[in-house]
């Protein structure tokens, strides 16, 4: 073959190549985004608030009382995630050290594990005063729409499958 084929061969191959690969690229993003699929940052905490009032029909005091509950759980939370994750990656090292000292792994277990308690005490403090500020029908209603919530918040929601 002629030198000047190959090349005029190659440049088409090259141009053919490029743009299957933006065709793939492109097909990609437009399932992606015809399925739907959720950006962990458009799941906003708080979209769940408007969500509440809505179905809740919460007044506007109920609303700043809830919004005020759920931020200072919000901090809380966070603040006692991140100790025991902490906590958690020091378990973690003290395990893989070359003399593992198995005593003192176990007194950080039992610290992960009474913090993991508090955790739930916050999480029943907050339902105790989510209870003040609700009415019993909103009650009512809130708790139908708690795994709703619980399940708008999972980072991968599961398709329940039927049998």
């Amino acid at each position: 073959m002629d030198i000047f084929i190959k090349n005029k061969l190659l440049t088409r191959l090259v141009i053919a190549l490029i743009l299957l690969n933006m065709a793939f690229i492109g097909y990609y993003f437009w399932q992606a985004r015809k399925a739907g699929i959720p950006n962990e940052n458009k799941r906003d905490f708080n979209s769940v608030s408007a969500i509440l009032k809505r179905e809740l029909q919460l007044s506007d005091k109920q609303v700043m009382e809830l919004k005020l509950l759920r931020q200072s759980f919000y901090e809380k939370e966070t603040a006692l995630s991140e100790f025991i994750k902490s906590q958690r990656d020091s378990m973690n090292q003290q395990l893989f050290n070359t003399p593992a000292d198995t005593l003192q792994t176990i007194a950080i277990a039992k610290r992960v594990a009474e913090n993991e308690y508090q955790m739930e005490l916050l999480r029943i403090e907050q339902a105790q005063q989510l209870r003040s500020i609700c009415t019993e029908t909103q009650l009512v209603k809130f708790q139908q729409l708690t795994k709703e919530i619980r399940d708008y918040f999972q980072p991968n929601p599961k398709i329940e499958q039927k049998p």
